[in-house]
């Protein structure tokens, strides 16, 4: 077996060998369709591994580079895994195993302070990998439309397709996207339109009597997943897209106060969930830039912990008034826990109900769900 970066001529196979995998597995794929953001342009080559047999593809494996930014408090270096395949034929060789250990060894050499996934938990447990993020989701149906926006007027608000949006139009949204979404991966200018359809998801513009003022980006069934957009609009946009839709589901940001205030007095019902899977390689920069951005959104007590994270040491994570602090110390800790289960009591929803979560004061959970429109 083989192991190498591919490149640009080899393009062409890579994703004939991706389309082939995934339809196999799920349903039919296309990913320069479904993942423009990745593949529909020329140099996706480098950010894969594959794995050659008698000059055949057995294998592969992507690492999207991302940028965090958690709002004005800083950023965090990261990578995306996706694209994960193995050959039917091929599986059982050990070829996922071998590419999972390439992978991390080129993000511990860019430094990356972790990677995240998304997967079946089991499966990537054993890969040093644990569900972190918290989802929060309203479900607006027809008790919402006709009782909790009744008397909300749409006036001269429409939406418009990105598809049929001016360029003009587009760098309008993305300042809004720039002003309002707090918590994202870095999204260029040019590279807007790309990430907003990727997944199959449908983004439309929000207009006021023809003068852009935000947008949605919506799933093929009618859930918003992103909305970037003063919060006047809200429920304006809210009950014209509903009309429309009848039920759907809003993903509300753990950051935004203002958009889950809204949807908790109309919403039917609502849902928490783990977003996706992490391995974190800094544990330090990671646990400080997650406290400080929650800080600056949420009123957090002043508090000290200690605690030991095998095998990466122990740490004392500090906060006082707004600003946190995480640093290795020689201290005894306060609680010892394997590095799987430090991710699941600090940076997942789950650990609020961990009894050793009475030692984090009123912190967790830490980490709110990455737009969908950021991952891979």
């Amino acid at each position: 077996m083989h192991i190498l970066r591919p490149d640009i001529t080899m393009e062409d196979d890579l994703l004939d060998f991706l389309n082939l995998v995934f339809s196999q597995a799920h349903r039919p794929h296309d990913f320069k369709k479904l993942l423009p953001k990745v593949y529909a342009k020329e140099g996706f080559s480098n950010i894969h591994i594959v794995a050659k047999k008698d000059d055949r593809l057995k294998g592969a494996i992507a690492m999207l580079p991302l940028t965090i930014n958690l709002g004005d408090t800083g950023n965090l270096s990261a990578g995306y895994i996706g694209s994960v395949a193995v050959h039917p034929y091929s599986r059982g060789e050990g070829i996922m195993k071998t590419l999972m250990q390439e992978i991390h060894a080129q993000a511990e050499k860019d430094g990356l302070d972790m990677l995240i996934l998304g997967g079946r938990r089991l499966r990537y447990n054993y890969f040093g990998y644990e569900n972190f993020a918290t989802r929060l989701s309203f479900k607006l149906g027809e008790g919402s439309f006709r009782h909790g926006m009744a008397d909300i007027d749409t006036g001269t608000i429409t939406l418009k397709p990105f598809a049929n949006a001016s360029e003009k139009e587009l760098y309008t949204a993305y300042d809004y996207f720039e002003k309002h979404i707090k918590y994202c991966a870095n999204r260029r200018i040019e590279d807007f339109y790309n990430i907003a359809i990727s997944w199959e998801n449908l983004p439309y513009l929000i207009l006021d009597d023809n003068t852009v003022k935000g947008y949605i980006i919506t799933a093929p069934n009618g859930d918003i997943r992103e909305f970037a957009v003063q919060e006047e609009y809200v429920l304006p946009v809210l009950k014209l897209w509903l009309a429309e839709k009848k039920a759907i589901n809003v993903n509300a940001p753990l950051w935004n106060k203002s958009l889950i205030n809204i949807l908790e007095k109309i919403g039917e019902s609502m849902s928490i969930s783990e977003d996706a899977m992490v391995k974190v390689f800094n544990f330090e920069k990671v646990l400080s830039a997650y406290l400080n951005f929650k800080a600056s959104y949420t009123d957090l007590l002043n508090g000290r912990v200690i605690i030991e994270i095998k095998p990466h040491g122990t740490y004392v994570i500090e906060l006082i008034d707004g600003k946190a602090s995480v640093n290795k110390t020689q201290e005894k800790p306060q609680i010892s826990v394997e590095e799987r289960y430090a991710v699941r009591l600090l940076l997942s929803p789950l650990g609020t109900s961990f009894s050793e979560s009475s030692l984090f004061f009123n912190w967790l959970p830490l980490v709110p769900e990455l737009p969908q429109a950021d991952c891979f």
